[in-house]
């Protein structure tokens, strides 16, 4: 969910990332003429796999190596030529083409391991880093040449007489142009940092850059969260109209997800102390890859908040399923006090690192220089703030659990997937694939929809 804009747009919590010609991106196909299921993940950057190629952030904790030569102490997850950025060999064709579709992409986690029932076969991941629900809905999308839901439809005729189980989306977060305010934010912030005049430093002052945006006292965060209630109601709608189309994807299960807090709380705990490892000053960013002050973290973490609870509830009144994923990285997050940026060793498995790729390469090139556009790397604009390699690792075992927890149910003579809700958690010292799914069946929840808080 990202667009190419300048690198502080890292510090978007939400701004995803597009499918290309290459559309189906496809692991592990079988010929059409053969039995089996399989997947779809649809949407934007968070599920199509941006930041797949890190293992950690170079240049903090100690590790010295350089962002943009390849160097990369194993930090990288190319497993090439240390001296060569191999971007393909993780993102493979889909790198040139901007949708950055990773081998580690979530959607791996509904594949069948060995006998496990309400896993698939083979997975299709026609995500694209950037979209937003216009790319899902009616739109092509950089060099895609249809809409998300048109490649869909593509995908079932090809896939002959196998079984589609799952469509999985990631949408919506692109769609409030968060990565223009945050872009900005940052800016504002170092700059100030520097002495030059800030107007984004603060709280209110946020309030205010969004209240001159929309014309609106709640700006950019009331207007945008309703509105994208709608489209994400819209997306649900379209993807169902498609599925019923085809009789072996009529009966697939929808899964709906939100979005993970990539930086850590700047609320103080019961022990007194913030979660945030390094304080509000300069050295955030050189020491921590994070361009912003508490407020300005702490202000979209709660924006996320909104984030979800207008995703869960056009999940809920379309009688989908939703994975809730605001706390999942809790203890994982960049900058967090409970863990460190790079592993220890090559034989880390990802239990006390950090799970989302920050914001780099301030070291070398001098952080004003980055961030304010004068030299930019491709792999720091789009991957920063995305879950990396681990973060999708724990991504993956956030949708096994689900799916693995999910049951159909009958209804006028047909099983149909019954809706689920669950909530996934990992925590502090734990490893990707320890994050689990807390399960919520809807009967157990209340009868009234709630509107989310605004």
């Amino acid at each position: 969910m990202y667009r190419e804009i300048c690198v502080t747009c890292a510090i978007a919590l939400w701004v995803t990332a597009t499918p290309t010609a290459f559309a189906a991106a496809t692991l592990d196909r079988r010929s059409s003429e053969t039995e089996g299921t399989y997947a779809i993940s649809l949407g934007d950057s968070y599920i199509s796999g941006e930041a797949g190629f890190w293992k950690g952030i170079v240049g903090r904790d100690g590790n010295t190596a350089n962002a943009d030569d390849g160097t990369e102490d194993g930090t990288d997850n190319s497993n090439n030529d240390e001296t060569v950025m191999d971007f393909a060999s993780v993102y493979g064709d889909t790198w040139v083409g901007g949708c950055h579709r990773s081998d580690s992409a979530e959607i791996n986690g509904a594949r069948k391991s060995q006998s496990e029932g309400e896993l698939v076969d083979e997975v299709v991941n026609l995500a694209c880093s950037g979209a937003e629900t216009r790319h899902v809905l009616n739109d092509a999308f950089k060099d895609q040449g249809k809409s998300q839901v048109e490649l869909m439809a593509d995908e079932i005729e090809r896939q002959g007489n196998k079984k589609l189980k799952a469509v999985v989306v990631s949408i919506g977060g692109n769609d409030l142009d968060l990565s223009t305010l945050l872009t900005n934010c940052g800016k504002d912030w170092v700059l100030g940092d520097l002495g030059v005049l800030t107007d984004c430093t603060s709280y209110k002052n946020l309030e205010e850059w969004v209240k001159g945006k929309l014309g609106n006292e709640h700006g950019l965060v009331k207007e945008g969260v309703g509105s994208l209630n709608e489209e994400i109601h819209n997306v649900i709608t379209k993807v169902k109209v498609e599925l019923r189309k085809h009789p072996n994807s009529k009966n697939a299960r929808i899964i709906i997800q939100s979005y993970p807090n990539p930086f850590p709380s700047t609320l103080q705990g019961a022990d007194g102390q913030t979660d945030i490892r390094v304080k509000n000053n300069y050295a955030r960013y050189f020491g921590c890859g994070v361009p912003a002050n508490d407020e300005t973290i702490q202000f979209f973490r709660d924006t996320n908040v909104r984030i979800r609870d207008a995703i869960r509830l056009a999940a809920q009144k379309e009688r989908i399923s939703f994975l809730d994923l605001l706390d999942t990285f809790n203890g994982h997050e960049v900058c967090s006090r409970h863990d460190k940026a790079t592993p220890s060793g090559a034989d880390d498995n990802g239990a006390q690192v950090e799970w989302v790729r920050g914001v780099d390469n301030a070291i070398k090139d001098g952080i004003a220089n980055n961030l304010i556009g004068q030299r930019v790397y491709a792999n720091l604009i789009q991957e920063a703030a995305h879950p990396n390699y681990y973060g999708q690792l724990a991504l993956q075992s956030c949708l096994k659990d689900l799916m693995l927890n999910a049951v159909d149910e009958e209804k006028d003579g047909e099983m149909l997937p019954r809706p689920i809700a669950g909530m996934c958690r990992a925590g502090t010292g734990k490893a990707p694939n320890e994050a689990k799914v807390f399960p919520n069946f809807y009967q157990d929840w209340p009868e009234k929809i709630e509107e989310p808080p605004l």
